[in-house]
């Protein structure tokens, strides 16, 4: 089964709230470590995301790294969630992938 990074971040962003609602973390925790665990499989090379994960090998099925087509929702609510209260990993994962995206641009000049 694949799965593009934006659905992970976005289900981050969307399940926070309710899991304050129902006043059980466990959904939000859930969510954000589906949220690392994605980040953990970046390219060694860029930093970058690919464009579509295989959920149960982890292996990426699209490697191709870009700042479009779906991957930029996954920047796009990295920021967001980073705009909440914050959390020092969520910071220090931004800033990494701030500066790939500027290196991986720079590169291509």
């Amino acid at each position: 089964m694949r799965l593009r990074p934006c659905h992970v971040v976005v289900t981050r962003a969307y399940v926070r709230p309710y899991s304050r609602l129902v006043n059980d973390p466990t959904y939000e925790s859930v969510a954000e470590r589906a949220m690392f665990n994605l980040w953990g499989h970046r390219s060694s090379r860029t930093g970058l995301l690919g464009s579509a994960i295989d959920i149960h090998t982890g292996a990426w099925v699209n490697p191709m790294a870009g700042l479009g087509a779906g991957l930029d929702s996954f920047y796009e609510y990295a920021l967001k969630v980073r705009r909440r209260p914050p959390v020092i990993h969520v910071i220090h994962s931004i800033n990494q992938l701030r500066t790939f995206c500027f290196a991986w641009m720079r590169s291509r000049q």
